[in-house]
């Protein structure tokens, strides 16, 4: 680890552990710096002692498959050791959108709206969706969908999606992808 000098004072530049480099923007006192993270330029809150010990994290910063951040807001991921639906749904968008997975093949050419890419974004913006009240109140199995709205939406957004029932969009996945798979067979009897 670099040095980090006794005083801490406005304009130095001091390395984190984890997150690159911080710029210390304002300070009150010693349980009160304002700091900005030079990679990602978000602003935070923190103690002398934090920036001493190189422990200042930054929500910021992409950590989840390198695109994803848990941003600003109070919303957990976990509550009592376990994952919330909110973290879950957007963490599997994430891994289908994003990962490798053979079973992920299909979404090799979607992607997710940079709003979305933020976690605390993702859960604010969450009750506008068509069909949330039922998914949170656990009423019926929903599942987060991209393409029922803008039939062949390749886009996870805000403005694109809705949770719909897991059931119907299991079958209407399943309905596309026969379709593609025997698209010769199909379009040759309709000739």
């Amino acid at each position: 680890m670099s040095y980090i000098p006794r005083s801490i004072s406005v304009g130095d530049i001091i390395p984190t552990n984890n997150c690159g480099d911080i710029r210390i923007v304002e300070y009150k006192n010693a349980k009160h710096i304002t700091v900005e993270f030079l990679n990602t330029g978000s602003l935070k809150v923190v103690k002398a002692s934090s920036i001493k010990a190189g422990k200042v994290e930054d929500n910021m910063k992409p950590t989840f498959m390198g695109v994803g951040c848990i941003g600003e807001g109070n919303h957990p991921t976990r509550i009592n050791g376990k994952v919330t639906r909110e973290y879950s749904a957007w963490s599997n968008m994430i891994r289908r959108v994003y990962g490798n997975h053979p079973k992920y093949a299909s979404y090799k050419d979607c992607t997710i709206h940079p709003l979305w890419l933020n976690f605390s974004t993702f859960c604010d913006t969450l009750p506008q969706l068509i069909g949330y009240a039922e998914w949170k109140s656990n009423e019926k199995e929903c599942a987060l969908d991209k393409d029922v709205l803008f039939i062949g939406n390749k886009e996870y957004g805000p403005f694109t999606c809705m949770f719909v029932d897991a059931a119907l969009n299991s079958l209407e996945s399943n309905i596309r992808r026969w379709r593609k798979e025997h698209a010769d067979k199909v379009e040759g009897e309709a000739k």
